[in-house]
């Protein structure tokens, strides 16, 4: 390939990559971009240890999570567009929200996205 030729596409490149990060670097933030990073998807596990009344919320008493730090339970909104199983099947909020049993529920900023429980029953 030609020296002069190999010398201006290096060269051309350098020069966009250098004006591509400075726009980046001097743009305000993309409110898209800002709302991705203010509403993470996270899992909790644990055990139930509490269900309101109207079943709008509940508290997971968590386990083995180091993120948590001390804190120890964790209370969940439930909204109409949380999904339920109980035992591997679609279940309702009444259905699968009762005390003491096991729960993995992934949330956005303490609003339950699908609780998945598991009944305390014995194996047949």
């Amino acid at each position: 390939m030609n020296t002069k030729l190999t010398t201006c596409i290096t060269v051309s490149s350098l020069v966009a990559a250098a004006s591509v990060s400075a726009a980046l670097a001097t743009a305000p933030a993309s409110p898209i971009v800002e709302m991705w990073r203010a509403s993470a998807t996270e899992i909790v596990h644990g055990q139930i240890e509490g269900v309101a009344d109207d079943f709008s919320e509940f508290t997971v008493r968590v386990q083995g999570e180091p993120e948590f730090g001390d804190k120890e339970t964790m209370t969940l909104k439930v909204n109409n567009t949380t999904q339920f199983r109980l035992d591997g099947k679609e279940a309702t909020k009444e259905e699968a929200l009762k005390v003491d049993r096991r729960a993995t529920a992934s949330h956005e900023d303490g609003v339950a996205i699908s609780v998945d429980v598991r009944s305390m029953k014995s194996p047949s």
